[in-house]
This record gives structure tokens, sequence and C-alpha cells, in this order.
């Protein structure tokens, strides 16, 4: 059968807004900051 991606992609927002509300500082924050970076670039 199909796979339920909307129920992945709405714990992937949940997940995000979470991270949002995280301070800068945040150690998890400033990982994901350089994750991200590296896909980016």
């Amino acid at each position: 059968g199909a796979i339920p991606l909307s129920k992945d992609i709405a714990q992937a927002g949940d997940v995000g807004k979470a991270l949002t509300e995280l301070p800068e500082d945040h150690p998890v924050k400033q990982e994901l900051g350089k994750i991200v970076n590296k896909l980016l670039a």
C-alpha cells in the first residue's frame, strides 16, 4: 500500500516548530545549523 507521508511531514513540521522555539545559542540548534549549511553549500 501507499506510505502515509502526511504523518511524517506533520511530525517534521512539529520538530521544526519546536526547533524554532529553541534559543539561538542552544547546542542542538547550532549543530543543526552546521548540517543545514553543509546541505545548502
